[in-house]
């Protein structure tokens, strides 16, 4: 497979109209059409912002050599995450002011995260909160846009004595288990207004 095709396939892959695909990588549709149709090579400058905007080397596009990193189960599965979730990491990494001290103090590497904006890992729920915790964003939000439940809601319902409530919900009337989900909603209700969540 030629560069231009590689390039091609990773635009459509990642579902991007070329004029889309232009303007995130700072050039014109016309300069990105001709390499894509092998009109042009691309040029060291177009490689690197292929690389600092989407992760994709130089190595990959030239020779198509690029290598997924090692041990990706340590760090989650196979998978895309919420695109919500993606938009915001990219836009907060976007803001970094020195990205290479940022990843230098990450447990996770800038390959990994690149797996993740490309939608080819869903990362766990500790990395996740690390992110969250080394960009200075508020963890719960990022739980939230990963789809992970907050810390909030999970020190609740581990509670012990909760844990042994619900075992017994079974035995209970269809009055006694409205007025236990009463209950329950009126603990959440600050959390949920405190943060500011939708009740979807």
């Amino acid at each position: 497979m030629k560069p231009c095709e590689r390039i091609r396939e990773f635009r459509k892959k990642n579902k991007l109209r070329q004029k889309q695909f232009a303007q995130l990588l700072g050039y014109s549709q016309g300069y990105v059409a001709e390499i894509e149709k092998g009109k042009r090579e691309p040029s060291r400058d177009f490689l690197k912002k292929l690389n600092s905007v989407f992760g994709l080397s130089s190595d990959y596009i030239l020779y198509g050599e690029r290598k997924r990193p090692e041990n990706l189960e340590k760090y989650g599965y196979e998978g895309l995450m919420p695109i919500k979730f993606i938009q915001r990491l990219k836009k907060d990494l976007e803001n970094l002011t020195n990205p290479e001290d940022f990843y230098s103090t990450l447990n996770i590497s800038k390959e990994i995260i690149n797996e993740v904006l490309e939608g080819k890992l869903i990362l766990k729920r500790e990395f996740i909160i690390e992110l969250a915790q080394k960009l200075n964003q508020p963890v719960h939000e990022y739980l939230l846009l990963a789809q992970y439940v907050p810390d909030e809601i999970l020190k609740f319902t581990d509670h012990p004595r909760l844990v042994d409530f619900f075992k017994q919900i079974g035995m209970l009337s269809p009055g006694e288990t409205e007025e236990v989900l009463q209950t329950i909603s009126v603990v959440i209700r600050p959390y949920v207004k405190k943060y500011g969540l939708k009740k979807d």
